[in-house]
């Protein structure tokens, strides 16, 4: 349908320009014919696939589809403290928190021991941009969670456990990957005050889109970011994770192999990039109040599936 409508607009077009020329006879179809495959060949995936985008962020390539899976989650720490192990024995304790009846824990309303996954679906030809909660099973129109990290009979919780926080029983809002306080006056109307800077998931995804169209492989493991993505991640005290390695499980961990020089020298000359010669299955990052996972891939042949 859409090549049948593609050519109609060529001849429609092709006619139209005939008409203002004044041409007949054979220049008149000459006209229409050439006016068709010129049509054709601009609104043609082909030649859409060459265009050039310049991001914010001053990188300038090829225009892409792709999806993202993001997975975001509270940062236990922040409350917990320091101390907090994470891993299984983590994890377990809490679980005993929430399941411990003296604490009074609600569950529907706590962002503590969540993990929120979406899919973000983007066509930079045509300008498509979706978002899909995969916890819910719908789409929306923008990521923005509201609850309370943890909410909790507090007085118990101290008693029994010695944790005390301000963001205990204070209404949150999760917002992209970002946690901030909401309007008292209007609790559901986004966020009024950032508890701190977020993860910047755009600047990361952006990253990670020159590393794809500069070397082909947008989850290698990352050395050191490109300078305004990196001096925002060491700012904010943002740790970048490389434990999750691609290892089709066989067991082996992360062992920071360097990258041939002359394609790290390359890599580095067109994305700012230093990156590993090791794959990620995403790439993590650790906030003080939010963590987030980002796996992203392209719309090439079996890749995007």
């Amino acid at each position: 349908m859409r090549n049948f409508l593609v050519v109609a607009f060529g001849v429609v077009f092709g006619v139209i320009l005939a008409v203002l020329l004044k041409l007949d006879g054979l220049a008149y179809w000459v006209c229409l014919i050439v006016s068709m495959f010129i049509i054709q060949y601009i609104f043609s995936g082909a030649n859409l696939s060459k265009q050039k985008i310049k991001t914010e962020y001053g990188f300038i390539r090829p225009a892409m589809a792709y999806k993202v899976n993001l997975s975001i989650e509270v940062n236990p720490k922040a409350i917990l403290g320091e101390s907090f192990k994470e891993g299984s024995e983590g994890y377990h304790f809490i679980e005993k928190i929430l399941n411990d009846p003296q604490i009074e824990a609600d569950r529907e309303d706590s962002f503590l021991g969540k993990v929120f996954n979406f899919t973000l679906i983007r066509d930079e030809i045509s300008g498509l941009a979706v978002i899909y909660d995969c916890n819910n099973k719908e789409f929306i129109d923008e990521i923005q969670i509201y609850g309370y990290f943890l909410r909790c009979n507090a007085e118990k919780l101290k008693q029994k456990y010695n944790i005390e926080s301000s963001l205990i029983n204070t209404h949150l809002v999760l917002e992209d990957c970002a946690l901030g306080y909401t309007d008292k006056w209007a609790p559901l109307a986004g966020m009024d005050k950032p508890v701190s800077h977020g993860i910047p998931t755009d600047m990361i995804i952006e990253a990670l889109n020159r590393l794809k169209v500069y070397w082909g492989n947008p989850m290698m493991a990352i050395k050191k970011f490109n300078k305004t993505l990196q001096e925002y991640l060491d700012k904010e005290k943002i740790e970048y994770d490389t434990s999750n390695i691609q290892d089709f499980g066989i067991g082996t961990t992360f062992q920071g192999k360097e990258m041939d020089k002359k394609y790290a020298r390359l890599i580095k000359k067109h994305t700012g990039l230093e990156v590993y010669d090791e794959h990620l299955n995403y790439h993590l990052f650790k906030g003080e109040h939010v963590i987030a996972s980002i796996a992203i891939k392209f719309m090439d042949k079996m890749e995007f599936v």
